[in-house]
Parts: structure tokens; sequence; C-alpha cells
């Protein structure tokens, strides 16, 4: 049985976790923490209010991956706003069911840090990202194979800066 995260951002209409397999909707708010999910992007407009990160994240769930095995994929709605990087790219993430380490490397020293997101070893300057979305699938299938719990590959419809 998959452990689900905490919801830390709880939506008055809506309790289902992002990684129930078996919520029909498909969009949650994500600063580092996870919301409920939704089907309409403004039912997430509380959760800005209410975080304190710097930068925060309206996904939409593409794939549950455990064990190296796609899941379920969910349908994807076309007609949400689909937010892009600077250069046009639409963009990916790996976020995890549950806190996994993260050596996080600085010029003066190296650290561990606890986070949901998973680390694209080929983008050190954007470490969560993937622009493709098919390597972003290969990878979620070969690191949950080495992991007990469940991941989400996403794409991000939203991302704002809180401050």
């Amino acid at each position: 049985m998959i452990e689900f995260p905490t919801i830390k951002y709880q939506l008055k209409d809506s309790d289902a976790n992002p990684f129930d397999i078996d919520a029909k909707e498909n969009i949650f708010f994500f600063d580092g923490n996870y919301s409920s999910l939704s089907n309409n992007t403004e039912e997430l407009d509380s959760c800005y209010e209410q975080s304190t990160a710097n930068s925060v994240l309206v996904m939409h769930r593409l794939d549950f991956i455990s064990k190296g095995v796609i899941l379920k994929h969910f349908q994807k709605d076309e007609t949400l706003y689909q937010r892009t990087t600077s250069d046009g790219k639409l963009f990916y993430s790996i976020l995890s069911s549950q806190l996994i380490d993260l050596l996080f490397e600085m010029k003066s020293e190296s650290i561990i840090i606890k986070t949901y997101n998973v680390s694209n070893p080929n983008n050190p300057l954007a470490r969560f990202i993937w622009h493709d979305y098919e390597e972003c699938l290969a990878f979620a299938k070969q690191y949950s194979s080495k992991s007990a719990d469940a991941f989400l590959v996403v794409q991000c419809l939203w991302i704002a800066d809180t401050h």
C-alpha cells in the first residue's frame, strides 16, 4: 500500500491526495508541500495566500509510477493553461510520495536536504525540471525501480514568484 504524503493545503471542496490513484481530479498546488486535488485552478487561489515559499507551482498529474511501472496515465486537459519556460518549452517534474534525501552542492559545502522533488542529473542549474516528457518519464521509471515510494510525473501549468 502506498503511503500518501501530508496535504498541507486542504481545499474545502476536495480532500483527494495527489497520490490517490483513483481520484478524478488532476490539478494541485505545490510549493514543496502538497495541496489536495482539484479540476479547477481557481480553487487553488487560497493556497497562494497561505504559502510562505518563494516559488509556487500548479501541477497537473500525468503518470503514477511505482517500482518501475506506470500504474496509471492520467488524461490531460488540453484546455488548461500550459506554462512554458522563457525559451518557450513546456516543463515536467517528478514528485515523490515521501520525502527523499537530496545532496545539495554549494561552493563551500555539501548538505543533505529532504524534498519531494526528484533531481534531474542532466540539468544542474534547474535541477527539478525536464523539458522532454519521454526523458522525464524514463528517468521516473528507472528511479522508482529502486524505491518503495510512489512517484508522479507532472507538468507544470503555472509557476509564480510570491516575493
